[in-house]
C-alpha cells in the first residue's frame, strides 16, 4: 500500500501532461 500511495500523484500527473500534450 506504501506505492500506491505517492504513486497515483506521480503517474495521474503524467497521463495528463501526455494526454493534453497529443
Amino acid at each position: 500500500m506504501p506505492k500506491r500511495t505517492y504513486q497515483p500523484r506521480k503517474r495521474r500527473r503524467a497521463r495528463v501532461h501526455g494526454f493534453r500534450s497529443r
